[in-house]
């Protein structure tokens, strides 16, 4: 059973618990209730999991649960978990879906444990006791990874060690590649095919675009999952452009900053000039709803640089020329229009700002019809010529309601 712990974690009733972490347990009986625990999880989620992401939940869920009022003995047991999800992420990985949550926190994680280690001068492998091994042993056997049974210490893969090498990798948007072909129940094969064909004509995955996949995983972590999040229409529209341009921040402070914030910029960093032109490209298509929405002020200053300064200075001032998407980049931004339900041609590959130049002097020519037919209204109040609506009700009122005769009045009512 469930319930709500302090802290707000999950509370753990252990007279009720039946999972394979039970002290005492012989090896197939562990093997036995995961595999009964990953059946019930994959009816429960219609087989949307891997058994080896079920496991990897259940660990994650164990961590963070609480499991005795006694804090010593809770903190032990959560550690326990933690130090047990490190070791199958590092014998799992292989498994989680790519470009899941799965696969980017056991790569987050890792990576880091690995970091840590080595600072710290510790072995870089992962450490269990006997009871962690036991545990180890029967969840392999459940979902059947190979596996050499009594090991004490886990190796980080090579390829886990750092993030953001793994992340640029060819072998990792290979294998984003095969899985975005099952999804669309093609064969996977295929499309590495296709993949290694486009890569050998281009000379090698390109470094600066967003042709390395992880850049999807980015945008859709940091902005689209937030779009989703934001009901509010005017903050939806401008919401894009403020986040791009934070991950551009991040991207140019990332040697001053520390913590979570370093570790975005670094990670962010090989996407500068794509974000750079998907910010672009966004505020582009989403022009009209920016004026309607009254988020426009900094796109018609763009707009007003790039007319009369075109082509100049554009390390510095990149609004001043057209910019080209490449086909990753405007599958992004094709994502990005659907989800703000805005018009988008997808053969469009160039865009440019002084493509709005005529919308902008419309929006102008209306907003200052606007702003003197107010005046004017105002001008002729002053003279007399008008009145205001306030006025003209009352002038109503007192020439078309009659007055209500005294004798109808309402009687005091406590005579």
């Amino acid at each position: 059973m469930e319930g709500q712990g302090e802290e707000g974690r999950p509370r753990r009733e252990l007279s009720t618990e039946s999972s394979w972490y039970k002290p005492g347990m012989s090896h197939e009986q562990r093997v036995k209730v995961a595999q009964g625990y990953i059946k019930q999880r994959q009816h429960l989620h219609a087989g949307a999991y891997s058994p080896e992401e079920i496991i990897r939940s259940g660990l994650d869920l164990e961590s963070r649960s609480r499991h005795s009022d006694d804090e010593k003995i809770d903190k032990e047991k959560r550690d326990s978990f933690h130090q047990l999800g490190y070791a199958w992420d590092a014998l799992a990985y292989d498994h989680y879906e790519p470009g899941s949550s799965s696969d980017h926190f056991a790569l987050t994680n890792l990576s880091s444990y690995y970091q840590h280690s080595c600072v710290t001068g510790e072995k870089p492998t992962i450490k269990l006791n006997p009871v962690q091994v036991q545990i180890i042993d029967a969840l392999t056997e459940a979902v059947g990874i190979p596996h050499k049974k009594g090991q004490a210490e886990i190796e980080i893969p090579e390829k886990l060690r750092s993030e953001t090498k793994w992340l640029l990798s060819e072998e990792y948007h290979e294998r984003l590649v095969k899985a975005a072909a099952r999804a669309r129940g093609e064969k996977p094969e295929r499309a590495s095919q296709e993949l290694k064909l486009k890569s050998t004509e281009q000379g090698g995955v390109h470094k600066e675009g967003a042709a390395n996949t992880p850049l999807v995983f980015f945008m859709k972590q940091e902005v689209f999952d937030k779009l989703r999040s934001t009901p509010d229409k005017a903050e939806r529209a401008v919401l894009p452009i403020e986040i791009m341009s934070h991950m551009k921040y991040l991207i140019g402070m990332r040697e001053y900053k520390s913590g979570h914030e370093k570790e975005l910029g670094e990670k962010l960093a090989p996407y500068r000039q794509s974000i750079q032109k998907l910010e672009m490209a966004y505020e582009i298509i989403a022009y009209d709803l920016l004026q309607q929405t009254g988020n426009a002020l900094s796109t018609n200053e763009l707009i007003r640089d790039a007319q009369m300064y075109p082509n100049k200075d554009v390390q510095e001032h990149p609004n001043r020329a057209p910019i080209e998407l490449n086909d990753e980049e405007l599958r992004i931004l094709g994502s990005l229009a659907k989800i703000m339900e805005l018009p988008l041609n997808p053969e469009k590959h160039v865009y440019s700002y002084l493509e709005l130049s005529a919308k902008r002097d419309v929006y102008g020519k209306l907003a200052m019809d606007s702003y003197m037919a107010r005046q004017a209204h105002q001008n002729a109040i002053n003279e007399g010529i008008l009145k205001e609506r306030s006025a003209i009700e009352k002038e109503i009122r007192r020439r078309f309601i009659k007055p209500v005769p005294s004798s109808s009045k309402s009687s005091d009512p406590q005579k």
